[in-house]
């Protein structure tokens, strides 16, 4: 994947995004960081898709602003977080995206049919996204 597809994509994912109340800048500094390191190695390439079916992948990054994308260079720039627990095994963690403030494999909105059954690492958010609904992106650990 070219640096600019990497780059529309995250702008898709997180362009949006910004954090709850509470919850630090830092933590979606760190969810870019991740999404960066694991974007490329998803075939086909990574989809966030909601309940309503509405799917997002690119964004041209004439619509977003200067600021955002020194953000997402960075992201992409930046070396991996320093304790990502698959690390050792050379494998990066898979990040999925959450619209209910819980885990089930009830709902489709909570944890995708590739994490059913797996355990979270760790969580990022919650965070705002651009229609005031919150996210959250659980971290696993691929073994």
């Amino acid at each position: 994947m070219e640096r600019l597809e990497l780059l529309e994509r995250l702008a898709a994912i997180t362009g949006g995004l910004t954090p709850a109340r509470g919850v630090s800048e830092a933590q979606l500094i760190e969810l870019r960081q991740l999404l960066a390191r694991e974007l490329p190695t998803l075939v086909p390439a990574w989809r966030l898709v909601t309940s309503g079916g509405i799917a997002h992948d690119r964004i041209d990054l004439d619509a977003i602003g200067p600021e955002l994308r020194v953000e997402l260079e960075r992201a992409l720039d930046a070396p991996p977080p320093a304790a990502l627990p698959a690390d050792e095994l050379g494998v990066a963690p898979r990040v999925a995206r959450r619209t209910l403030p819980f885990s089930t494999s009830a709902e489709p909105d909570s944890v995708p049919e590739w994490a059913a059954g797996r355990r979270v690492e760790w969580t990022l958010g919650p965070f705002v996204d651009r229609d005031g609904r919150l996210v959250w992106f659980d971290i696993f650990a691929i073994v």
